[in-house]
């Protein structure tokens, strides 16, 4: 029964909270889990992601989904789970209090993120040194008072290419403020009794203030006097509230065995990891003897050149580079990315994979080879069907059809799920998905 259940579920994205969903999946029927959940970070005002400050609500969330996902897993399965690096520890301990194994945590490497920092100094003159934090707690409040999302004034605002941005979490999290133009288009959309911002102030904070001179005081030292607001004025110039975005953590863990890895191995058919599929392909030869290796590490700085006698390619490691941080380490230390998996990031036709007249809208797409080579290196000798629970626009599934694997993918969102039939179906035309009754293992 089971195997008819999973059967009618593979190589299909299922529309649904995971939660539920993964309901009708039997025991012990999964071999690998490979997902990107929310992060917990409000991101973008996306209700996908709305725990905001809240992370014990979002530890419990995270606990949940990933104690089910373990009873669907086979004893010796492993998890891959993407996470963000603010709140990546309680995705970490929610998956251990579930029942899991972690077992590593993979570092995906990558040099073109953008630093979401604010200019304190920029903004200390902006606002003629009066703190920024009222406008926030203001129209949090008035927003759910009035039942208003942020999604719904986001939308006034969207990206150059029309998507959503974090405007309004931002300014709630008192990180900034709207300009003028800003706050008076947000009036007249929802009919507030304001004209400016600072019609605002006077009514939330009670002050006076005008937009050619202000009294001002850094710390507890008196500046003293009128001092006309100039950029560049502020002793916080040059102070920001956060470092540029370099990694992703992907943390691995795993179902408890059902004894031994050999005997795991032999009753469910998956033990361990395939590390011959993941090793890192290199011209260098790599099949130096036994007792040429302790000279050669010796001499050379790394000391990682002998790894496989029959040069199948350099042992995989827990660090993932994209194209642009590799070259960054190629540059200071002679060929050093050589010894990692590199990939580029998701380009624009990548993304956009059978999404004819419309685009993949969905904010954090991952680059194809990148999830092949986690689907290469997760894959058992019979292949192994893979669970993605938060599914997004498909991603997962296109890396199983391209290294030949199963897979069951979920996604809530409606929008999403058109988007992952779409690059689903064109990735099965241009690849043959099999699988065969001793996939399932069961």
């Amino acid at each position: 029964m089971g195997s008819l259940l999973i059967q009618e579920m593979l190589n299909k994205v299922i529309q649904g909270d995971c939660l539920e969903v993964m309901k009708n999946i039997p025991d012990n029927s999964i071999d690998t889990i490979i997902t990107d959940p929310p992060y917990g970070l409000e991101f973008m005002g996306k209700d996908w992601d709305k725990f905001g400050t809240d992370l014990k609500k979002y530890q419990e969330w995270i606990r949940q989904w990933a104690k089910e996902a373990l009873r669907v897993a086979k004893p010796g399965a492993t998890l891959l789970c993407f996470g963000g690096a603010r709140t990546w520890h309680r995705l970490a301990c929610a998956i251990e209090d579930s029942g899991w194994i972690i077992k590593d945590t993979l570092m995906w490497l990558y040099g073109s993120g953008f630093p979401k920092s604010l200019n304190i100094g920029k903004e200390i003159d902006k606002r003629g040194g009066q703190s920024v934090a009222w406008f926030g707690k203001w129209l949090r409040k008035w927003r759910e008072s009035n039942k208003v999302t942020q999604k719904e004034i986001a939308k006034l605002f969207p990206s150059k290419t029309g998507g959503l941005t974090g405007c309004v979490a931002n300014w709630e999290l008192g990180l900034n403020m709207p300009t003028n133009e800003q706050f008076n288009l947000i009036c007249k959309t929802f009919n507030l009794p304001f004209k400016s911002l600072e019609e605002v102030k006077r009514e939330v904070v009670g002050q006076k203030v005008t937009n050619k001179t202000v009294y001002r005081n850094i710390g507890r030292q008196n500046i003293g006097g009128v001092i006309d607001i100039t950029k560049g004025f502020s002793v916080w110039e040059g102070y920001g509230t956060a470092l540029k975005p370099a990694y992703e953590p992907i943390i691995m863990a795993m179902k408890p065995l059902d004894g031994t890895y050999v005997e795991n191995a032999l009753q469910w058919g998956i033990a361990g990891l395939n590390i011959d599929a993941g090793r890192i392909e290199t011209n260098e030869d790599l099949s130096i003897e036994r007792k040429e290796r302790k000279l050669y590490t010796q001499n050379q700085g790394w000391g990682f050149k002998a790894v496989s006698r029959d040069n199948k390619g350099r042992f995989p490691a827990n660090v993932i580079l994209n194209e642009e941080s590799a070259q960054m380490l190629d540059e200071q230390g002679g060929n050093g990315a050589s010894r990692f998996f590199y990939v580029a990031k998701a380009s624009r036709d990548e993304r956009n994979i059978g999404c004819e007249g419309f685009t993949n809208t969905h904010p954090t797409v991952k680059p194809l080879k990148l999830m092949e080579y986690l689907c290469k290196l997760t894959k058992t000798p019979y292949g192994g069907i893979v669970l993605d629970p938060f599914g997004g626009s498909g991603t997962t599934a296109l890396a199983c059809i391209k290294t030949g694997r199963p897979f069951v993918l979920i996604e809530r969102e409606e929008e999403y799920c058109k988007i992952a039939n779409a690059r689903v179906q064109a990735m099965m035309k241009n690849n043959n998905l099999l699988f065969k009754e001793e996939d399932l293992n069961e």
